[in-house]
């Protein structure tokens, strides 16, 4: 080989080797025999550290000057796993030896990487020793390591973080049909005398509990009820990899009056999203809060108020029940007058009416509501409209009357406003196609006294 292509070859061996060890602030060879070493390459930051780049025996310089510069904390560790007898230990078993230590640069300690192999160069086997800086990537690492710790002691808790916002929970095992364990609050009370003994000793089927509960104590949303409950449904919900089902429903309390989950179910549902998203949780909760003083604000006054302040409670509930309805609810502000005064929940109920008995009643194919309000000479007209699945009026009336219908909250909407505000409530439906209920407010110069 001529010498001009044996110095080719040599150029271009290092030019190889800048280019695999540029990421690298050093690269040590070190005779694995003698222990002489040569530094092949070393960047800026690493050579400020004024360290020896050849001598006759690596160890012995680690031991009088770089230890050094390595923190105080990483001292005996690095000393440890770099020393002779470690190195041959290592590759004698892998093909690379690693360890991550931290380095004093510009007075500061920054996580470095090191890594060795063993390869013969010039007919003589030597460790390889490579060290690059990793601070950023190992600190990111160690940030987000912290962050599944936490996160993972988060979930542990979650359950019953949950649990103690409701009102009640059954643990059961879907495979067997089999309720395992459940809240005391009144499990045995509402049960028939039948049930009672095998709810004690565990014996009640899930699926039995579940029949009974929506055939009698459920009184809204009893479809979805009966879907979100079904073994069958869950089982392959949960197979699918989904983590959890919610619905929205009233049962009857022990005196017969409407007693809504609603407040259990949402103080649940935000527990969950806080996890995954707790920028639209705070909004949430925001909207909760004003949902919830209206209706503090409404058990401690009955007066009229202003119109906005009603719509403000009803946009909040609206942002809560889109939180499990989704894209599924739309709701349409159609807001022509404002300027009046109406009694506080009058209009709310009237939307979650049209929310959870019509557009709820669709399934997945979800729909509409439209919230508008007008002037008409000297009245205010207000209609909450859906396009959910409609009702038999003149039937839900004889029902209504004859005692086979409740509907305490619409009752008590109407009967407020005519002996208050003398306002009249028109319903208007139709099966399959949709409800409309119009509020008529007169003489809305006088409605605030």
């Amino acid at each position: 080989m001529s010498v001009n292509s044996k110095k080719h070859n040599a150029l271009s061996h290092e030019a190889i080797v800048k280019a695999l060890f540029e990421s690298y602030e050093s690269i040590y060879a070190v005779d694995v025999g003698t222990s002489a070493f040569q530094c092949f390459h070393e960047s800026n930051s690493y050579s400020s550290l004024r360290l020896e780049d050849h001598g006759d025996n690596f160890f012995d310089a680690l031991e009088s000057n770089m230890l050094k510069k390595i923190y105080i904390e990483d001292q005996e560790f690095a000393h440890r796993m770099l020393s002779k007898e470690a190195l041959c230990a290592g590759l004698s078993r892998d093909k690379f030896y690693t360890f991550v230590f931290r380095l004093m640069i510009d007075g500061q300690p920054l996580y470095h990487k090191l890594r060795a192999t063993k390869e013969l160069v010039e007919g003589r086997p030597h460790f390889l020793i490579g060290i690059r800086n990793v601070d950023a990537v190992f600190r990111q690492d160690k940030e987000l390591a912290e962050k599944l710790t936490t996160m993972h002691s988060k979930e542990l808790s979650h359950l019953d973080a949950i649990l103690a916002s409701a009102e009640g929970y059954l643990e059961v095992n879907l495979t067997t049909d089999t309720i395992l364990d459940h809240s005391p609050y009144n499990l045995h009370a509402v049960l028939p005398d039948s049930f009672r003994a095998a709810a004690k000793n565990g014996t009640l089927p899930y699926s039995t509990f579940m029949k009974w509960h929506a055939e009698h104590m459920v009184t809204v949303s009893k479809d979805c009820f009966i879907k979100i409950s079904d073994r069958s449904y869950l089982m392959k919900f949960f197979e699918r990899g989904e983590k959890r089902a919610s619905a929205s429903f009233s049962i009857k309390a022990a005196e017969g009056q409407m007693q809504p989950h609603f407040l259990y179910n949402t103080l649940g549902t935000i527990q969950e999203i806080v996890l995954s998203d707790p920028v639209y949780a705070s909004e949430l909760i925001g909207d909760f809060s004003i949902h919830l003083r209206s209706c503090i604000r409404a058990m401690a006054n009955d007066a009229p108020l202003p119109f906005d302040q009603e719509l403000a409670n009803i946009k909040a509930y609206v942002n809560i029940e889109k939180m499990r309805f989704g894209d599924k609810l739309n709701v349409l502000y159609n807001i022509r007058f404002r300027d009046f005064f109406i009694l506080p929940f009058s209009v709310q109920p009237l939307v979650e009416n049209a929310i959870r008995h019509g557009i709820y009643e669709r399934g997945e194919q979800g729909g509409l509501v439209v919230i508008q309000t007008e002037k008409k000479e000297d009245t205010v007209q207000i209609t909450v409209e859906d396009n959910g699945v409609g009702f038999d009026v003149e039937k839900f009336q004889t029902d209504l009357s004859e005692g086979r219908q409740d509907s305490t909250g619409l009752k008590n909407v109407i009967f407020r406003l005519d002996k208050m505000m003398h306002a009249k409530v028109k319903i208007e439906s139709e099966v399959g196609i949709g409800t409309t209920v119009i509020i008529t407010v007169p003489d809305i110069e006088n409605t605030e006294q």
